[in-house]
């Protein structure tokens, strides 16, 4: 369902699940508008977020909701390694509350049917701010938010809350490296890698990842699985049709 809530200024943050887009939505609540958030305790950034009602909202992302007089921010990520992160921060932050991805009964098949051409689309009539340099490069993504507030400097409040969002996100970041990008990697180069540690749900994004945008082999997969238990990268190339 789409959320949009009219504010009372003219900043916007447009984003599609997983991409950080609350998190964007409150520093943007601190460094324009005074907004005091306390120690953050929790990844995710939707308890703090509550606390900023005057910026408007876009969610997920609609493009022809997007209006032109308004200075609106857009998360994605440049990286290509993290083109599914989104999937597995909403997947683990919201799994908790119990109102994303609970219904994820470990069907790869289903999970691969339905995201193995997932691309996050650039927008024209916002500010695109590149989410890779918030996990990897800190010092470039305050840069890039500088750019789009047009101020030389953050305030102190919004780098705090950066780096404590930061700390919070990097042990899933790091778990993503691990049981995702490395095994997609492995798999790339046709190297064995036990994936028996690996949840349905990582697995799956596993298999969107090293399926990408290749239509023949993701239904060829999709049509040979015969839903055996999967503990080597090995096994997922006995129904992957290399070409």
């Amino acid at each position: 369902m789409l959320f949009i809530m009219e504010p009372t200024s003219n900043f916007a943050v447009a984003w599609n699940p997983g991409t950080f887009g609350h998190m964007l939505w409150v520093i943007t609540g601190i460094e324009k508008y005074n907004k005091i958030i306390k120690d953050t305790k929790n990844a995710d950034s939707h308890s703090e977020s509550v606390h900023v009602e005057n910026i408007r909202r876009i969610h997920p992302y609609d493009h022809t909701k997007i209006k032109e007089d308004h200075m609106t921010i857009k998360p994605y990520f440049a990286n290509t390694d993290l083109k599914f992160l989104c999937l597995y921060m909403q997947y683990i932050k919201r799994k908790k509350h119990g109102d994303a991805f609970t219904d994820f009964n470990g069907n790869l098949v289903e999970l691969v049917r339905m995201y193995w051409n997932m691309e996050e689309p650039m927008c024209d009539k916002s500010y695109n701010i590149n989410m890779s340099n918030f996990l990897d490069d800190t010092p470039k993504f305050i840069k890039a938010l500088q750019g789009f507030f047009g101020t030389g400097t953050l305030k102190p409040e919004t780098i705090k809350f950066i780096e404590q969002k930061k700390s919070l996100n990097m042990p899933l970041y790091d778990k993503f490296k691990k049981n995702v990008i490395d095994t997609v990697t492995c798999l790339k180069q046709n190297r064995a890698k036990d994936i028996s540690n690996l949840d349905q749900f990582e697995l799956g994004l596993v298999l969107c990842d090293f399926l990408h945008l290749r239509n023949k082999e993701a239904m060829f997969f999709c049509r040979e699985y015969d839903g055996k238990t999967l503990i080597n990268t090995t096994d997922i190339t006995k129904y992957v049709r290399i070409n």
